[in-house]
């Protein structure tokens, strides 16, 4: 019994060592495999019709109608030229609530009437979903960068525009995009930050289906 210890030690270790060498062997032989697709919509003339909320404001909330033209290079960059947004705004009460309650006189609010645009916009995520387990959706993520101006009753002031969005495709023709963006207006050169929620339906011309 003694003589066989050492010979069923060696026997054991023999059989991980070829285990373990085989495990390797398989995982270079055998890699794992994934499958990428191609996209299957291609945007190019892109035509966005949106309604937007702005809700930094406590005297004041933006509620916004959106139009933007947006010209896809290629399935990475697009260029948006421009984007406009018409604000109305609605009033609060909060400065009536301030006069009545501590007697502070009102003072004249600056508000805001529109905002003007363009950027550059990176889509760098395409995504394919399953709904339900019944329905193949497409999607892409995007970051947008830019500027252009906004304007207040007291004139025009200038703006830097950074935001991040999502595309739901419906067709190739239609998709529903949402957006949060954040505007930093200068004034004085001390920026402020006026957030802006966004949902709307896009419609896209030209491009193509799924590309081969």
């Amino acid at each position: 019994m003694k003589n066989l210890k050492p010979q069923f030690i060696l026997f054991f270790c023999s059989v991980c060592f070829f285990g373990i060498q085989h495990s390797f062997a398989q995982s270079f032989l055998d890699p794992e495999t994934y499958a990428i697709q191609n996209r299957k919509y291609h945007m190019k003339n892109e035509f966005f019709f949106a309604a937007s909320y702005l809700p930094i404001d406590a005297f004041e909330k933006g509620f916004g109608a959106n139009f933007s033209y947006v010209y896809h290079f290629n399935d990475a960059f697009a260029l948006e030229l421009p984007q406009f947004t018409w604000i109305a705004n609605q009033n609060t009460g909060l400065q009536n609530d301030l006069q009545l309650l501590f007697g502070l006189e009102a003072t004249d609010r600056d508000s805001k009437n529109y905002v003007i645009t363009s950027n550059i916009i990176f889509k760098p995520v395409y995504r394919k979903m399953l709904f339900f387990n019944r329905k193949i959706m497409h999607g892409e993520s995007y970051v947008l960068l830019g500027g252009g101006f906004f304007n207040f009753d007291s004139g025009f002031k200038p703006t830097a525009d950074l935001g991040f969005g999502l595309r739901l495709y419906l067709n190739q023709k239609l998709s529903i995009k949402t957006e949060l963006r954040n505007y930093f207006i200068f004034d004085d050169l001390n920026p402020k930050n006026e957030p802006s929620i966004v949902v709307g339906l896009s419609f896209n011309r030209g491009g193509n289906g799924q590309k081969k």
